[in-house]
């Protein structure tokens, strides 16, 4: 890499820093943000550039996916966010998928982890707002007092374990809503156990 492209020299170090400072690789839009680049594709430009000169490399289908070279653990775990989630399909498949967000690996590990965005206040005692991801360990079993993913009448619906036998009972953690009485003939299922909560800013 020549040292007298300053902006080059300038982007492999902001991704160097980030890398380290966050366990995970800036995203092209946060490239661009940080240095005033408004078209993505001058952004995969300068990637390319690094690239060929082999301080950096990039994993294919990735958004987040730049490793520099001298330091491949980037500390982070691709975990897939789930679109919509229907019955009679795993909550994995591909087609449900929209893309791969990394996660730290210190605070997230394992490969049955799954992210769900948040629609509603239902869980906002919890700590859980509207438009925030829930990291969830995919199992289908979950202690009484836990916050689960429960699949009923072909949605996800993420709310606090109340009671599991006779009767499924989903407790919201809003004052305003009452309980949810779920009977075994609605066939509802737990896919999930939420372990985490990444806020939305």
């Amino acid at each position: 890499m020549k040292k007298g492209d300053v902006k080059l020299n300038a982007i492999y170090n902001f991704l160097k820093e980030f890398s380290a400072l966050n366990g995970f690789p800036p995203s092209v839009r946060e490239i661009g943000a940080k240095f005033g680049i408004k078209s993505t594709s001058t952004v995969h430009y300068y990637l390319e550039k690094l690239k060929q000169s082999g301080v950096i490399q990039q994993e294919e289908n990735k958004k987040r996916a730049v490793v520099i070279n001298g330091n491949n653990r980037t500390g982070a775990n691709f975990v897939p966010l789930v679109g919509n989630v229907s019955a009679g399909k795993g909550i994995l498949a591909q087609e449900n998928i929209e893309e791969e967000i990394p996660l730290p690996q210190s605070m997230f590990t394992g490969k049955d982890l799954y992210l769900l965005r948040v629609e509603g206040q239902s869980m906002i005692n919890a700590g859980i707002d509207d438009g925030d991801f829930v990291v969830v360990r995919q199992q289908n079993e979950v202690d009484l007092g836990e916050i689960a993913v429960v699949l009923w009448q072909e949605k996800a619906t993420i709310k606090r374990i109340a009671q599991i036998s006779p009767n499924l009972v989903l407790h919201p953690e809003n004052d305003s809503m009452e309980d949810i009485v779920i009977t075994p003939d609605e066939s509802p299922s737990i896919i999930g156990k939420v372990v985490g909560c990444l806020k939305k800013f």
